[in-house]
């Protein structure tokens, strides 16, 4: 496995689209970020790619040339606290927790001096996420009914069908 910090040049489309794959799961969901890859891919373009340092607030694991992990933290320089966008890990168990580690380790050196506060949004289905924050000293601070609607959703009575998305919100 080889981690891909500063040094290398991270490819923003490959990151949305495996991001959305892994994200679309509920045992990988994180709640800060999209589903759909256009909405993620415009999101990181946005609140990261446009600094030029999309390496400094991301940090990826490779695995024969293929993304495998990935770990991004969006920072509000004035609150000194950071959103944590994963981990995403393409991976189960012990294997999870071991890569988790090394991109934490990762990406910790390079905001280290600028975050005081971690934050995460957990679909309640991710325990290897939520596990992992608790680990670091994390606090669950909530859990969180996400209702989603569509217009197909609506019943003709005037009732509707909503479908219920529970995620945990935790901080370190």
């Amino acid at each position: 496995m080889t981690i891909c910090s500063e040094n290398g040049r991270l490819q923003l489309k490959q990151l949305s689209s495996f991001i959305a794959r892994l994200n679309a799961i509920h045992q990988h969901h994180v709640g800060y970020c999209g589903e759909q890859e256009e909405e993620i891919y415009s999101t990181l373009q946005e609140e990261f790619g446009e600094s030029g340092e999309l390496n400094r607030w991301f940090t990826v694991m490779y695995h024969q040339d293929e993304m495998v992990g990935a770990l991004g933290f969006n920072v509000d320089d004035e609150e000194r606290a950071a959103e944590l966008w994963g981990p995403f890990i393409d991976a189960e168990g012990a294997e999870w927790d071991r890569m988790a580690e090394q991109l934490w380790t990762a990406g910790i050196k390079k905001i280290k001096d600028s975050v005081d506060r971690y934050f995460g949004f957990y679909n309640i289905h991710n325990q290897s996420a939520i596990k992992f924050l608790e680990a670091k000293g994390g606090v669950r601070s909530g859990d969180h009914a996400i209702l989603r609607m569509r217009n197909a959703d609506f019943i003709p009575d005037g009732s509707l069908s909503l479908q219920n998305d529970a995620c945990v919100h935790g901080r370190v």
